[in-house]
């Protein structure tokens, strides 16, 4: 009898070990999944820190295993580190993904998952088609002076976009489909906090973004509370649906007449310099702005007046 309990425990415990073996093989899929032959081992050690990515603890990074990762903050990372950015394609569940250096290429095919990205000081040319990136709600795109045409006509969910220091052409102007919009930012190539006044127009309009702003471009924004759009060739600006905008930049435009900001109850922030033919910026009733560039309120310094 002791014999037949021994043979069944032999048996169960080598069924349960099969399973067990079969789950594993299953959870890390290393059967089918290569190693990345060229990933850095010191990036493999701080994604080791950050996200724990090596899920069998061989000391290498798989397909599998890549694919696995959410987020790659690459910031600290100089481009002669970024020689393995090809294989940047295994990386297909990226959420998160920022890089900062003078990368000349990069290819975000496979990136359908990234709801955040952020790409500063690069050297990248031409378009950068971001038509897969659907869910992106978060764009930092800054100094990157060779990209002159953007698509993100399909990254409706957009909620902040950053696209200062490039020099754009295409893809922008009509923001009336970014209904998730809360915070824009397009601005000279050059950024500075200095003023600049209409006699400096040609240093902007020859360093910056080649954007021109539609009037109805925000008709839709009911969300967006900041709006930097420098150096747009802004004539005229429906901001009447823009109800939660708080802090506003519209240097070195052309402006004209009237800019009604009556439904604007939020607003506290103006800057307007640079928009010789603006005459009057109409205010809610009992609106009390803190910060203001471009006159005084009686219109002292270039005749616009306020009013509410």
């Amino acid at each position: 009898m002791l014999k037949i309990y021994r043979i069944i425990f032999l048996c169960v415990l080598a069924f349960q070990t099969f399973i067990w073996s079969g789950c594993n093989s299953r959870t890390l899929n290393e059967d089918s999944s290569d190693i990345i032959t060229d990933f850095p081992e010191s990036l493999l050690d701080m994604l080791e820190l950050n996200s724990n990515v090596d899920i069998n603890n061989d000391g290498w990074l798989s397909e599998f295993e890549a694919g696995m990762v959410k987020s790659l903050d690459l910031s600290s990372y100089a481009l002669d580190e970024l020689s393995w950015l090809d294989e940047l394609r295994y990386f297909t569940g990226l959420e998160t993904l920022k890089i900062t250096s003078a990368i000349t290429a990069i290819d975000l095919t496979n990136q359908r998952n990234l709801e955040s990205l952020t790409l500063t000081g690069t050297s990248l040319a031409g378009t950068l088609d971001l038509t897969a990136q659907t869910r992106l709600t978060y764009l930092v795109l800054t100094d990157s002076a060779g990209i002159d045409t953007l698509d993100i006509h399909a990254c409706t969910k957009l909620q902040q976009l950053d696209i200062r220091g490039c020099a754009i052409k295409n893809g922008l102007g009509d923001f009336s489909s970014f209904t998730a919009l809360t915070a824009l930012k397009i601005h000279r190539l050059q950024e500075t906090n200095n003023v600049e006044y209409p006699s400096h127009q040609s240093d902007y309009t020859k360093n910056n973004n080649n954007v021109t702003i539609n009037s109805s471009s925000f008709t839709n924004a009911s969300q967006l509370t900041e709006l930097m759009a420098e150096d747009c060739s802004i004539a005229s600006l429906d901001l009447a649906k823009c109800t939660s905008l708080k802090n506003l930049y519209l240097e070195v435009n052309s402006l004209d007449g009237v800019l009604d900001l009556s439904n604007c109850a939020n607003i506290s922030v103006i800057q307007v310099n640079g928009n010789p033919g603006l005459t009057e910026i109409r205010l809610p009733s009992g609106t009390s702005i803190s910060n203001f560039t471009g006159s005084s309120k009686n219109g002292a310094d270039s005749g616009v007046v306020w009013t509410n």
